[in-house]
């Protein structure tokens, strides 16, 4: 009895099917569950929460593909790192995820906004928008700090970059050089070494860095926030928002760019340098 070749092949083909269908099946569930969890399953919650879960979520994925293990495990050379940290650098490192939660995306126009405490929409910014944002986590108001020492010491600021013109308090604080004209005003630098484990413990979550990406020669084009987070170099990770990337995120390590500053925020030595300066300002206070 002969055989049909297109039959037996028609045979294999049936005895595969049933693993076919069962990966299709399996794809599909994980597919959806996938979905649920980044889109249906996070409305409605507060964006410190969904961080919370994220990060829970992450740590599970890395303990299934690496191992359960800590970091001092990984790389034990490492120094301990961040150890404890100041309230205000807490708050200030919370409010950068925050806005990673909120997926924030780039926005550079210029826009008309409330004076003091005003914002563009919550859904959008730059990174100078993201200092902004989570200074005042800190009740530091750099809207009304920036103009009010802008006004009473102009040469203190690069006007010259934009033509000289006067106080604008809608974009005044929301330009980069100016806030790095501030920042070197009333607070001290930090080092900007990241060339050893030791020099990058030096970068602490909270703190504020300054980097010459598409900036000029003496003015920087990028800011950021060190987060908890460094990978197995001790390389600590930032939250930006590059305008190449349109959107907020924290794949940034601290080195990514030259760093032009590096500041850390103590809100009581911020504004007793700043009151010595300006004795006669007032402040008004948040809405």
């Amino acid at each position: 009895m002969s055989l049909d070749p297109s039959s037996a092949g028609a045979r294999r083909r049936r005895r595969r099917r049933p693993w076919l269908v069962s990966l299709a099946g399996a794809l599909l569930l994980a597919l959806s569950a996938a979905l649920w969890y980044m889109v249906v399953d996070g409305l409605g919650e507060a964006p410190e929460a969904w961080l919370e879960k994220e990060q829970r979520f992450r740590q599970a994925i890395r303990e299934v593909l690496v191992g359960a293990t800590d970091e001092a495990g990984l790389a034990p050379e490492l120094p301990r790192w961040p150890g404890p940290l100041p309230a205000a650098a807490e708050r200030i490192a919370l409010c950068a995820d925050t806005e990673l939660a909120r997926g924030v995306a780039f926005h550079a126009t210029y826009r008309t906004i409330d004076y003091p405490w005003g914002d563009v929409p919550a859904h959008l910014a730059t990174s100078a928008d993201l200092l902004i944002r989570c200074l005042r986590a800190i009740e530091l108001d750099l809207q009304q700090l920036v103009h009010l020492d802008r006004t009473a010491h102009a040469k203190r600021y690069p006007l010259h970059l934009w033509g000289g013109s006067g106080p604008d308090k809608s974009v005044d604080h929301r330009r980069l050089p100016n806030l790095y004209a501030f920042f070197r005003a009333f607070l001290p630098e930090l080092p900007r070494d990241t060339g050893s484990p030791e020099a990058r413990a030096a970068f602490l979550p909270g703190d504020v860095v300054f980097w010459a990406a598409a900036g000029g020669e003496d003015h920087p084009g990028l800011a950021g926030i060190v987060t908890d987070r460094r990978d197995e170099t001790g390389m600590p990770r930032c939250v930006t928002i590059d305008p190449a990337d349109r959107r907020v995120s924290d794949a940034y390590p601290v080195n990514k760019w030259p760093i032009r500053g590096h500041f850390r925020v103590d809100p009581d030595a911020l504004m007793e340098a700043y009151l010595a300066q300006n004795p006669r300002v007032t402040f008004e206070p948040r809405p």
